[in-house]
């Protein structure tokens, strides 16, 4: 009886497995009809010509001609329908599935085909019986027609494979189809996924993947300098959307944003098609700012703007002359700055702004020396005026600056329209570097110097600043290039802040610091910087790829991103991020975060770790050596290493003893470590003080400013124009706009270009305007003071680390503008295994929008293989690495967890396996871990002791 109880037990054991096995069996069959309508069924069985097999061609087979009969299909290879991974019908009538490592498309041909003629595929397929059975039990299953087959895919769960086809493009893209049509084909079959799956895992997923794209198109249109293709693709997500989740409010929101980004970019269009085809130039560049973002798509709107600037300059040139023959020397200047401005290249705008401020100079100097005839240079208060003027010439003599200026103040509040007090502060700010004012206040002497000998003194001054200008600027620019280039952002932000000292509107200077503020976050500093650098390259110089990387920083500068909210939860003791429950590697740097206090290693190695608080100090290896015969077993774990292309430490012992220790540095401000070093060394950071200076009133615009300023003095007879102007404030208050120009434009008025940043409010207006007042007017963007941090300060910079969140640098920014990734993070060996130390490995990180590392590869190791970092949420799932070709595994390391625990960790490489089992007690904290010898390593084995900081308030 027991025995026949045994077998019976054993019979249905086998049935259960049998079971089990029918079940794994599934498929998920896609039809569409020729109305388009899309259906999908499940089934446990599918046939092709009363057959669970198909037949596929091998990589041998691949280069036949496509035409076959009954024996030469009997050649090809046999496969079982529920082992391959989709089943795709063709436009043309073929049926294709994936194979190899390449995951490449092959031909797939009916099982039992009896035709003795010769057929292609398409007609093979034609002439073939589908058919499926919801339940295996059925005895006859229910015909498919191949007219109406879109795809099928095999699997044990159908409810996971629709979500696949609802949100991988890549399902789609059969032989033929291009990745936009495939896109289009799954967003048409997405709502009938998700009436089929109405609840469930599939439909969170299909509508996360909706909200997602959407969102993620939206900001990469708001930013600018992408295809129209991006909007076109939000709109098909919106169709999706509506018809999937017509309820849903987030995607209601977003549906909103995109419809509203297409209507807004028609619009803007329409409006610049009608400006072109009225010739109306500044009214087009004025509307063109609003769109410039977005022309990629429009190379037809680019090369219109193109014209448009040459043609604006060219009739600016023409009406400045005009102004100039009926004596408005300023609204001649305007034009001729704006001139400028639209074609740098115009010769002839850049003459005859020179001989207008020649002009000027001259009159307004014969008008001024009238003002000074009845002044006695023997009164007290002109003697006493001289004499400062002297000792601040002494004091310059002598590099005294301070007290040079503090004598020149003394002299400005005697006679603040003495000539030589310009004359001398020019001098002073061309000793001191600051040759752009040096130059205003120049322009601003030429027109009350009253002898032509003082004139003449004028003019020499200017051919040096001249002269040091364009050797010093040329210098600059170089040396900011390097520093870029370099990725040494601070020195760059310094080096481009005296920049501007020399032209505070030179559009280098102003890109580089309103750049390099932004790296270095500082970007609510770099707002106006970057609107004036916008302002000056708004031209047929400009660099469409600076421009661009200039709108999307000050995207960032204007709508900067509100403060992360408070964690309560834990932070890493290397990156400082927060972590949820359930996180052992910190996705920001890879660390491992449970306390280590130390290991033990095969071989005769110990590792002991140094903790403060939460802070990693040191980690300290010892080898004590007591056979030589392990230098033969390092050299071979080298070796095999090297056969796997990738480079190892081998270091000879040649002492009974041996140590190797490691050193973490933390930033002052922020527990993030950003230097590891073999060396206990204190690397202390440094605050770089950043001094913007004014601009919009001098260097390219510095004659503006003076010559207006002198027209007030003059007040009235021989300088028509000069006087009673109420402010220069550039065609956006001195033009009216164009007729013609189409409703619909808000705000164009105030788009028309200006000068100087901004209306010179209260320059060239009637009476008089003392001199001394003129440094106000030139201060038409105020000074800028800030600090910014650069480390380290002295000592080496050996393992210095740059992560996701970086206090000090924007990761993310950087690579936006530079095309380059500068993320730097740390492993103690070539893998990333947790208990492994033997050299200071640093590594280039590439970072998912969530700021976990995708991606990894070892820096100065030519042969390092990319690293791949799978992620559920903070948790890591796996790490791979790829060498030589994608698809070459050369290691993987999976983590298992129980819950909220990390209970292994499987590592394979060179076909070899190890393990790392995780221990816990049983109050559930971790207090132990084994490592089995990993030849990946130096094919030791670990036993790990943790830190249990639930006992003895956190002491061991």
């Amino acid at each position: 009886m027991a025995a026949k109880l045994i077998r019976c037990a054993a019979f249905g054991a086998l049935l259960a497995l049998r079971a089990a096995s029918l079940d794994a069996a599934q498929f998920l069959v896609v039809l569409h009809d020729s109305n388009g309508a899309w259906s999908l069924k499940e089934a446990e069985e599918l046939s092709v010509n009363g057959k669970t097999k198909a037949r596929i061609l091998t990589a041998a087979s691949a280069g036949s001609a496509d035409s076959w009969d009954s024996k030469t299909i009997g050649h090809l290879a046999e496969e079982s329908l529920e082992g391959l991974p989709i089943l795709a019908r063709s436009a043309d009538g073929k049926v294709y599935t994936r194979s190899g490592e390449a995951n490449d498309w092959t031909l797939l041909l009916p099982e039992a085909t009896n035709s003795k003629m010769a057929q292609s595929s398409a007609e093979l397929w034609r002439s073939a019986a589908l058919a499926i059975k919801a339940d295996r039990k059925e005895k006859a299953g229910t015909p498919i027609a191949f007219a109406r087959l879109y795809l099928i895919l095999p699997g044990r769960d159908p409810a996971a494979a629709a979500a696949r086809l609802a949100t991988d493009p890549g399902l789609h893209q059969f032989p033929g189809v291009q990745s936009g049509e495939a896109f289009r084909r799954m967003l048409e079959l997405l709502p009938a996924i998700v009436k089929s799956y109405p609840t469930g895992s599939t439909t969170d997923q299909v509508r996360d993947y909706l909200r997602t794209g959407l969102g993620s198109r939206l900001n990469e249109w708001s930013n600018g300098d992408a295809a129209v293709t991006v909007l076109e693709e939000c709109l098909m997500l919106n169709k999706a959307a509506m018809a999937a989740f017509p309820a849903d409010q987030s995607l209601a929101a977003l549906r909103k944003q995109a419809s509203d980004a297409k209507s807004q970019l028609d619009r803007r269009v329409a409006i610049l098609r009608a400006l072109h085809a009225g010739k109306q130039s500044d009214a087009f560049l004025a509307a063109y700012r609003d769109f410039e973002r977005y022309d990629k798509s429009f190379p037809d709107l680019a090369a219109a703007r193109r014209a448009h600037l040459s043609d604006s300059a060219a009739t600016h040139v023409d009406t400045a002359r005009q102004l100039r023959k009926d004596g408005d020397y300023a609204g001649a200047i305007r034009h001729l700055r704006l001139a400028q401005l639209r074609n740098p290249d115009l010769k002839e705008a850049s003459e005859a702004l020179e001989e207008v401020r020649l002009e000027i100079a001259r009159l307004s100097a014969q008008k001024f020396a009238e003002s000074r005839r009845g002044i006695d240079p023997r009164s007290p208060a002109q003697v006493q005026l001289q004499r400062r003027l002297l000792m601040a010439g002494q004091y310059a003599a002598d590099g005294k600056q301070q007290e040079a200026e503090q004598a020149l103040q003394e002299a400005e509040n005697i006679d603040k329209d003495e000539p030589k007090i310009k004359l001398m502060q020019a001098e002073l700010a061309y000793t001191r570097g600051d040759l752009g004012l040096s130059l205003a206040l120049l322009d601003l002497y030429a027109g009350v110097a009253l002898t032509q000998e003082d004139f003449a003194e004028g003019e020499k001054l200017r051919a040096k600043v001249q002269y040091k200008l364009e050797t010093s600027r040329t210098s600059e620019r170089g040396e900011l290039k390097n520093l870029f280039a370099e990725q040494r952002f601070a020195a760059a932000l310094q080096s481009a802040a005296a920049g501007l000292k020399l032209d505070n509107e030179e559009p280098e200077f102003l890109y580089q610091v309103g750049v390099n503020a932004c790296l270095l976050r500082h970007c609510a500093d770099a707002g106006g910087l970057l609107h004036r650098y916008l302002d000056l390259t708004d031209s047929t110089q400009g660099a469409r790829d600076r421009r661009m990387a200039a709108m999307r920083l000050l995207k960032q500068a204007e709508n900067p991103a509100p403060p992360a909210a408070a964690s309560k939860g834990p932070a890493s003791w290397f990156s400082g991020a927060p972590l949820g429950t359930g996180v052992y590697y910190d996705p920001s740097s890879l660390a491992f975060q449970p306390k280590v206090v130390r290991i033990t290693a095969s071989d005769h190695l110990t590792v002991n770790y140094e903790w403060s608080g939460n802070q990693l100090q040191s980690v300290h290896t010892k080898y004590e050596e007591k056979k030589t015969g392990s230098n033969i077993a390092k050299l071979a774990f080298g070796v095999a290493a090297a056969s796997q292309g990738l480079s190892m430490p081998v270091n000879w012992r040649t002492t009974g003893r041996e140590t190797n220790d490691f050193y973490f540095n933390y930033y002052d401000d922020m527990p993030q470590v950003f230097n590891v070093g073999r060396d206990k060394t204190v690397v202390k950071s440094q605050t770089i003080p950043i001094r913007i200076p004014s601009f919009g009133g001098f260097g390219g615009f510095g004659m503006l400013g003076s010559m207006a300023g002198l027209g007030g003095m003059i007040g009235g007879g021989g300088l028509k124009g000069l006087v009673g102007l109420g402010g220069m404030r550039g065609l956006g208050g001195g033009m009216s706009i164009p007729a013609g120009i189409p409703s619909g434009l808000p705000g164009l008025a105030g788009r028309l270009p200006t000068m100087g940043g901004g209306a010179f409010a209260g320059i060239g207006s009637s009476g008089a305007l003392g001199l001394s007042q003129l440094t106000s007017l030139r201060q038409m963007h105020p000074e800028q003071s800030y600090s910014i941090h650069n480390d380290p300060q002295g000592g080496s910079t050996s393992g210095t680390l740059t992560l996701w969140n970086n206090p000090r640098l924007d990761t993310r920014l950087a690579y936006q503008v530079t095309g380059k990734r500068i993320a730097v993070g740390f492993s103690g060996n070539h893998f990333f295994h947790p208990f492994a130390w033997d050299a200071i490995h640093l590594f280039e990180f590439d970072y998912d929008d969530e700021g976990r590392v995708r991606h990894a590869w070892e820096l100065d190791e030519p042969n390092s293989p990319r690293f791949d970092f799978a992620w559920d949420g903070k948790r890591l799932l796996s790490v791979t690495a790829h060498a030589g070709s994608p698809g070459t595994v050369v290691y993987a390391r999976t983590l298992n967890y129980a819950g909220d625990r990390l209970t292994s960790e499987t590592i394979t490489q060179g076909g070899k396996t190890s393990h790392i089992q995780y221990k816990y007690n049983k109050q559930g904290v971790l207090t132990e871990a084994d490592c089995d010898a990993d030849l990946s390593l130096d094919g030791r084995s670990r036993k790990i002791e943790f830190l249990d900081e639930t006992a003895d308030k956190g002491k061991r």
